[in-house]
């Protein structure tokens, strides 16, 4: 472990088959990683700890902690929720009548 703090924590591997580093740190969304520089997925790992994929050799992995941007995104997909199930409940009837007329003169 390099550098551990509460919103950085930096962790050099050196795993020879592969391997995967987990942390026993709460996952939460809004924590993002690296792979020598490389963005990476965080897993999910016995059911509320984070983890990454390694891959065979020395790196370094450092995760970061970005509460706003996560926030941020989190709102954003509630509201785009909101706007999906409003249209759905309160949506623009005209549309079954106008499909429904006949438009023929004959």
């Amino acid at each position: 472990m390099l550098r551990y703090g509460n919103s950085e924590v930096t962790v050099e591997t050196d795993a020879p088959g592969g391997a995967i580093l987990l942390l026993n740190d709460v996952w939460q969304p809004w924590w993002r990683a690296e792979v020598d520089g490389a963005d990476a997925e965080i897993l999910k790992a016995d059911v509320i700890f984070r983890a990454v994929v390694v891959a065979p050799g020395r790196h370094i992995v450092h995760f970061t902690f970005h509460p706003l941007a996560g926030a941020l995104a989190e709102l954003a997909g509630k509201i785009r929720q909101w706007m999906i199930s409003t249209n759905l409940l309160f949506g623009d009837y005209r549309l079954l009548i106008i499909g429904g007329r006949n438009t023929d003169d004959g």
